[in-house]
C-alpha cells in the first residue's frame, strides 16, 4: 500500500503513476487544477520523502502526460501537445466537413499494443 500522498497533490487530478519496485520510488503526474500543464511528484517509499519536479518540465500546452516504466531503463515521460484546430469548413456541396489542425493527428485511429508493454505497436 502506498499510503497517503503529500497534501500538495490534489487527488482529484492524478493522471498517471510509475513505480520502480527495486529502488522503491514512485512518480506521479498530477494537476493543481483542471486547466494547465501537469506536474510531476517523485516519491520515495522507504523514507516518505518527496520532490516536486520543476513546473516548466512540460510545455505549457501539454494537457496530459503519461509515465511509463520500461524494463530496460529508467522512467521515460511521454507527452504530446494536442493539435490546435485551425479551421473547419464545409465542402462546396455541403456534404463534407474539412477540418485543419496545426499538426498531424491520429485521425480517429485506435492504438493496438501487440507486445503487452503499454506502448502502441500499431494504429488502426
Amino acid at each position: 500500500e502506498l499510503g497517503s500522498l503529500p497534501s500538495v497533490v490534489n487527488h482529484m487530478y492524478l493522471q498517471s503513476a510509475s513505480i520502480d519496485h527495486e529502488l522503491n520510488y514512485a512518480w506521479f503526474t498530477y494537476k493543481q487544477a483542471i486547466a494547465g500543464s501537469p506536474q510531476i511528484l517523485e516519491y520515495h517509499h522507504d523514507t516518505a520523502d518527496y520532490a516536486l519536479w520543476p513546473e516548466d518540465t512540460f510545455h505549457p500546452d501539454v494537457a496530459y502526460a503519461s509515465l511509463i516504466q520500461p524494463s530496460a531503463g529508467p522512467q521515460l515521460v511521454f507527452s504530446l501537445r494536442p493539435p490546435a484546430l485551425l479551421h473547419a469548413r464545409f465542402s462546396p456541396k455541403g456534404n463534407r466537413l474539412i477540418v485543419t489542425f496545426d499538426a498531424p493527428t491520429l485521425r480517429g485511429a485506435v492504438p493496438f499494443d501487440n507486445g503487452g508493454d503499454g506502448v502502441p505497436d500499431a494504429w488502426e
